[in-house]
């Protein structure tokens, strides 16, 4: 968090041991701060956490109903139409709503087989200020229940 503002962080999976381990440079370069210079990130704060059983699975869910009407070209086109896209501009938006789609997927992907429900999370959050230019590292531990 800086400036009042959240930086959204990507997800990970951890290890086959319930381990993430994250360095500094693994939480820039998976949020909007990579696109800063290393010298504007002094007194960063941060926050990591695991996601709850609850909301993990409302996002699979969710994503998997995105993904599957996404590959549905005919429910695209529908849907273009329902929202006053022009026919001549139909295929281009189709192709725009594909490319956008296949990130979709992937995030699908990476989370459909999340197991939050079924876990003890050890580390639940982790907070940090980055007031200096030390290395960090960050560990969270993940229990099987």
């Amino acid at each position: 968090m800086s400036n009042g503002g959240w930086h959204n962080f990507s997800f990970f999976k951890s290890n086959s041991s319930g381990y993430i381990i994250l360095a500094k440079e693994d939480v820039i370069a998976n949020t909007e701060l990579k696109h800063r210079s290393v010298d504007s990130l002094f007194s960063e704060k941060i926050e990591l956490y695991v996601w709850d059983a609850k909301q993990i699975g409302d996002l699979v869910k969710v994503s998997r109903r995105i993904s599957e009407l996404s590959a549905d070209e005919n429910f695209i086109r529908q849907d273009l139409k329902r929202h006053g896209i022009a026919d001549e501009d139909i295929p281009e938006a189709i192709r725009i709503t594909k490319n956008g789609n296949e990130k979709d997927r992937a995030f699908y992907d990476l989370i459909k087989d999340a197991m939050n429900d079924s876990v003890k999370v050890v580390t639940r959050k982790i907070e940090d200020v980055w007031n200096d230019e030390f290395p960090k590292l960050y560990e969270f531990i993940i229990e099987k229940a």
